[in-house]
């Protein structure tokens, strides 16, 4: 059954703002960090490959979608470009600078953009989410670890450690690109998927939602990003205007299909990732910063980008 306007927010509040919350909460109890790396972990390799089978297994495949993981990477490196132009006149130190282009370049398509393509559009948006962010771990390990590596040796004189291709490419988190890999070979046997799945997926989408965002609440520390929440208010525009408008303009020629289109416009809108925030700790730079555009285009998101969308949507199709 389609969900109306005010519904569709609803669900997104109950699957982003109240695991966030709790998670926040959760601080005061004695609950250790490990707990929550290890609910991440689980989560990429265990739900979320099952999750890109079902998806996948059900999807009409069509050659147009071939264009969606390539328009996934433009819509990384449009703004990351943006992010490297405009951070030379903002900070100085180059463990800010670093940590300022990756707020602009990595974004929460896994949790929030996926979350609100399903929404809008079921689990056709999930699939489409999927096939957006294709390449999202190519653009991670061999760009943005590499990238940040050189603004931390920028900024501490230290020769920085090589990448490991071993690490890079048997890593969990590449697990659930095997499972997009299975519900491709499903689908293309023909194979009709269970009708179990067809009740599951949802509850499945909610469980996902809360085992990726409820250790970001956790890990929230507002006494240190309240420093730097003003200098990244910039990043708005850069994510909820240049980016999806430049994204727009190259999918118009490749892209037919009215629910496609408005995906990858739609998921190209998306917040500031924690993968910014964990990317900027693990090569020391400034994690605060990263967290402080986390918070601010997230609530940015979810009180005003997140409702136009969805009154946009119920407009055109």
């Amino acid at each position: 059954m389609k969900m109306n306007a005010a519904l569709k927010v609803l669900f997104f509040f109950t699957d982003l703002i109240l695991p966030l919350t709790v998670g926040y909460l959760l601080k005061k109890t004695k609950l250790k960090p490990k707990f929550f790396d290890q609910m991440m972990y689980w989560h990429i390799l265990v739900l979320a490959p099952i999750m890109a089978v079902l998806s996948f297994w059900t999807i009409s495949l069509d050659t147009e979608l071939i264009w969606l993981p390539i328009l996934g990477v433009i819509m990384q490196i449009v703004p990351g470009l943006i992010g490297y132009f405009r951070v030379k006149h903002k900070y100085d130190s180059p463990l800010d600078q670093g940590a300022y282009i990756l707020s602009t370049m990595l974004v929460n398509r896994g949790v929030v953009g996926t979350l609100c393509l399903f929404i809008l559009f079921g689990e056709e948006g999930y699939a489409y989410a999927q096939l957006v962010m294709l390449f999202s771990n190519v653009v991670l390990y061999m760009f943005c670890f590499p990238m940040a590596r050189y603004f931390y040796q920028a900024g501490r004189g230290g020769e920085g450690e090589s990448l490991s291709i071993k690490k890079i490419l048997l890593n969990p988190k590449q697990i659930p690109v095997i499972g997009i890999f299975i519900g491709f070979i499903l689908n293309w046997t023909g194979l009709q998927r269970p009708a179990v799945f067809d009740s599951s997926f949802e509850w499945m989408v909610h469980l996902s939602a809360w085992m990726s965002v409820l250790p970001i609440g956790y890990f929230m520390d507002f006494q240190e990003i309240k420093h730097f929440w003003k200098s990244t208010l910039d990043v708005f525009w850069i994510r909820f205007v240049a980016t999806p408008l430049v994204v727009l303009l190259i999918a118009l020629p490749f892209i037919k299909g009215l629910e496609a289109l408005l995906s990858v416009v739609i998921i190209s809108a998306s917040p500031t990732a924690i993968n910014a925030v964990i990317t900027s700790k693990l090569n020391d730079l400034n994690m605060h910063l990263a967290m402080a555009s986390l918070i601010t285009t997230t609530a940015a998101y979810l009180l005003v980008i997140f409702p136009l969308i969805v009154i946009l949507v119920e407009m055109v199709v």
